[in-house]
């Protein structure tokens, strides 16, 4: 509950005007269509286009963002701790269970890439804050681990500001 309150309370630290959502535009749908028509995907992934991309969106808004709001968690309410690293830790241990050989060939490269990618950035930054990188080896050992480190440059140059959010996101 803390975690999704984060959102909400970023949300309205930042000014009005400056406020926004995100949402899936008609070209990025035809776009992802199109990713499914460069390969021999199974008929059942083609399905899942739309799917995936909302999947992506989602992580676009919520890993950058997430990342801060746990942040502020961890340093402004230590009793949360245990049970944060709790839900962090399932989530590492979901995020791995995406990787693998078959799981890439039913997607196309961009968007099981771009996903990889993102969870081997989520794995990274909790690999630097708990002083386990051991964390990160299985996006190392497939090769996920390229624009990882700068994504994290990313957000680590990006001021942690509320209203500093959507350029965090775009960026």
């Amino acid at each position: 509950m803390a975690y999704q309150c984060g959102f909400v309370i970023r949300l309205f630290q930042t000014p009005e005007e400056k406020r926004c959502d995100f949402a899936i535009s008609e070209d990025a749908s035809r776009k992802v269509a199109e990713l499914f028509t460069k390969g021999s995907f199974p008929a059942e992934s083609r399905q899942m286009g739309e799917y995936l991309l909302n999947g992506l969106l989602s992580q676009l808004r919520t890993y950058p963002i997430g990342l801060r709001i746990d942040q502020w968690l961890m340093r402004d309410y230590p009793d949360l701790r245990t049970l944060q690293e709790r839900g962090i830790q399932t989530q590492l241990e979901q995020n791995s269970q995406a990787i693998g050989p078959g799981l890439g060939k039913m997607f196309p490269p961009l968007l099981y890439g771009s996903n990889q990618s993102m969870n081997a950035a989520f794995a990274l930054f909790w690999g630097r804050t708990w002083g386990n990188m051991t964390i990160t080896l299985p996006y190392k050992a497939t090769g996920f681990f390229k624009k990882v480190e700068a994504l994290i440059k990313i957000f680590d140059q990006i001021p942690p500001e509320p209203i500093e959010d959507r350029r965090l996101v775009d960026e």
